[in-house]
């Protein structure tokens, strides 16, 4: 169970780019559910408790978590990452 999270975004933004993380838990009946963060620039973002708990569904558990990353621009330098800590495995 993801406990703490921080989005990173590195490299050399182009004018104008965007460029976005997804999250993505999947479920063990097959749903999803998704945190997506945007940012134009370099730097490191925290979720929140909150955000981390909206992965989170009674009755069911997480059997898959994905990481995406996308840009608005045609190509990129942007790196991207996404780092999960957990206290439980």
């Amino acid at each position: 169970m993801p406990v703490a999270a921080a989005l990173t975004w590195g490299g050399t933004f182009g004018s104008g780019e965007t460029v976005t993380i997804r999250i993505t838990a999947t479920y063990n009946d097959g749903t999803t559910v998704s945190i997506t963060r945007s940012a134009t620039a370099t730097g490191t973002t925290s979720l929140n408790p909150a955000d981390l708990s909206s992965l989170y569904a009674n009755g069911k558990y997480i059997t898959q978590l994905s990481v995406a990353p996308s840009s608005s621009a045609a190509s990129t330098s942007v790196t991207t990452s996404a780092t999960m800590y957990s206290l439980e495995i």
